[in-house]
């Protein structure tokens, strides 16, 4: 994320607006509920990658109550808040792009609502990868069939715009955070890329949305998307859950390394030795 873009998610009224935001099971879009609850049960860990103040602590312990939560943010604010709202949480402050973990330190690892607002979104998801032992779900950033190469004049979202609904302090000088679209071909191959030695799964729910009014980008629509990773050995299993535009390219960039499969759970099989978790 751009320094100076940082501060503006710790401003009051960005820490404010999560304050109205998702707190249950129920709140969970259908993209995240497709590759989230197929994996929480089997894990006993889970960092959240971009955990604003907490608000997923509670959906996770929700889904499997004997799970052990830690959170992570750029933003003072955010893990500020969280922590109080949850007092006896791990809340660390820290850059995606650089993780204060040990390789393989989770079972899970989830990034919800922040890779769209990275140009260096493919090193934060390697350090995801690097730090989880069995599954990343990762909000991707929004997909596009078209070319496309990030610029901040025309990718980003008015923060001002954004917030109004909710905040009432002063917010005009809240400026634009970037918004970043992924090339769909682009960015599988640079999954496979970056991923492949440890990459056993990919199983991925994505539609067409509309935007809020708050974002400016250079097409008329984009993919909002989630994708399921399973770290294993072995020939890739994929399940591409995507409009069959975007699925199409998906597949083409896909099918030389890997098997397509038919639903999430197979995706999952693809981890080739089931990790013995301690009763």
């Amino acid at each position: 994320m751009i320094d100076k873009n940082i501060q503006a998610w710790s401003q009051k009224d960005s820490v404010n607006f999560y304050a109205h935001e998702r707190t249950c099971v129920a709140d969970l879009y259908e993209s995240e509920s497709s590759m989230l609850l197929p994996v929480v049960s089997r894990v006993r860990s889970v960092l959240d990658v971009g955990c604003a103040i907490g608000n997923f602590y509670s959906i996770f312990k929700e889904l499997n109550p004997r799970i052990t939560y830690t959170g992570i943010d750029v933003a003072e604010g955010m893990i500020e808040e969280a922590r109080r709202r949850h007092p006896g949480v791990v809340f660390h402050l820290g850059n995606g792009r650089k993780l204060p973990f040990d390789n393989d330190a989770f079972d899970l690892v989830s990034c919800m609502g922040v890779l769209h607002h990275n140009p260096d979104y493919l090193a934060m998801v390697e350090e995801i990868f690097r730090v989880t032992r069995r599954f990343a779900v990762i909000d991707l950033p929004r997909l596009v069939t078209q070319p496309y190469a990030f610029d901040m004049a025309t990718s980003y979202m008015e923060l001002e715009s954004r917030l109004s609904a909710k905040c009432d302090g002063d917010r005009r000088a809240m400026g634009k955070v970037p918004y970043v679209l992924a090339n769909v071909r682009e960015l599988f191959e640079n999954l496979l890329a970056t991923l492949s030695e440890t990459l056993s799964g990919i199983a991925c729910q994505g539609y067409y949305g509309t935007m809020h009014k708050s974002i400016k980008i250079p097409y008329s629509s984009a993919i909002f998307t989630v994708v399921l990773l399973v770290k294993g050995k072995g020939s890739i299993r994929y399940c591409l859950n995507l409009p069959d535009d975007a699925r199409r390219i998906a597949e083409a960039a896909l099918s030389a390394k890997g098997i397509r499969v038919e639903s999430v759970k197979e995706v999952i099989t693809a981890e080739r030795e089931e990790p013995k978790t301690e009763a």
